[in-house]
């Protein structure tokens, strides 16, 4: 499986933009293809991981975790 994120328009300095995350196997869960394919790329394209972790609602799970 793989998955590509690229830039629509050109960047005048760089040109385009491109970020492609390629795993040997296309037989994975929702969960093995955020882990694998998608937190990466997202990471590869400068999102801090953060960022990601809100996205994914990661960060409320581990502030409630450091509450216990």
């Amino acid at each position: 499986m793989k998955i590509i994120f690229e830039e629509t328009e050109d960047n005048h300095h760089d040109g385009k933009r491109k970020v492609e995350i390629e795993w040997s196997s296309d037989d994975m869960t929702i969960w093995e293809f955020r882990e694998k394919l998608l937190e990466p790329a997202l990471l590869a394209w400068t999102y801090g991981e953060e960022t990601i972790a809100e996205l994914f609602n990661e960060k409320d799970e581990e502030d409630e975790e450091d509450l216990v």
